[in-house]
């Protein structure tokens, strides 16, 4: 993909933005929405796509350092989204794990790890530690809404937690068709996810469990509807405090054979 493409499939996410009213495409409050997280130039240049998704950014994305600047950022993503300049918003998401990303992702990263993905691209970088010379491009998506809450999202209350759904309920339908991921990794609550899938009474295609977690694979077609001849995959893991954590690499493994 060319760098104009590319450019290009940048202004095609934002227009969906903007002409759909519940998607806000500037900053809300003190937090502007967060759309994806990482490289997305190297994700559509991958020859597997591979998506993670959560619930929602956590505050510490936030953060600012004693000169009032992100700690995660180098320039400020919502000076540049509510200006309209999308290209310099883009650039700050695809630079994300190169600057100086949240420690949580790396969470995501040991799994995803294990098929051949990243969301790092060179080997000097510390938390890179994928054995695949040429791994293909991971980015980060958030199903529920692209910004925080007053509290991480199980312990927010229900009327909060439904005004960001409404506010962004399109949100992550419309990114998901336009990034038309292969594989999707996901480590929520099961109601979190079956609101977004409609996984709930569907019996997985691949059902791994040990005492410690669980991992289960839906076979998904095009639109991503459960299909047992799909060949987009999900791939859902039970979280415990974090995502993924108590699930061992015998255990991912292992799935990984079968599905």
């Amino acid at each position: 993909m060319t760098k104009q493409e590319f450019d290009c499939k940048i202004a095609a996410i934002f227009q969906s933005y903007s002409s759909n009213k519940s998607c806000v495409v500037h900053s809300n409050g003190a937090y502007f929405p967060i759309y994806w997280f990482g490289d997305l130039l190297g994700y559509l240049n991958s020859s597997c796509k591979v998506v993670t998704v959560g619930l929602n950014p956590s505050e510490e994305e936030y953060v600012l350092d004693s000169n009032e600047k992100y700690i995660h950022f180098a320039n400020d993503p919502g000076a540049l989204l509510a200006s309209g300049n999308y290209i310099g918003y883009a650039h700050e998401m695809n630079e994300y794990f190169r600057y100086n990303p949240y420690w949580w992702f790396n969470n995501y990263e040991f799994f995803i790890n294990q098929i051949g993905a990243s969301y790092y691209d060179y080997p000097g970088n510390p938390n890179y530690n994928c054995t695949f010379d040429t791994p293909n491009r991971a980015i980060h998506i958030d199903m529920m809404a692209p910004v925080p809450g007053k509290l991480p999202w199980s312990r927010m209350e229900s009327k909060d937690r439904n005004a960001l759904i409404k506010q962004y309920s399109n949100c992550f339908n419309i990114l998901l068709k336009l990034l038309a991921p292969d594989i999707i990794v996901v480590s929520t609550g099961k109601d979190w996810v079956n609101k977004k899938f409609s996984i709930k009474n569907r019996i997985p295609t691949y059902n791994l469990t040990s005492d410690k977690g669980y991992i289960k694979g839906y076979l998904f077609d095009n639109e991503y509807s459960v299909s047992a001849v799909g060949t987009k995959k999900l791939i859902m893991v039970s979280p415990s405090r974090m995502p993924i954590q108590g699930i061992s690499k015998k255990v991912i493994m292992d799935f990984l054979k079968i599905f």
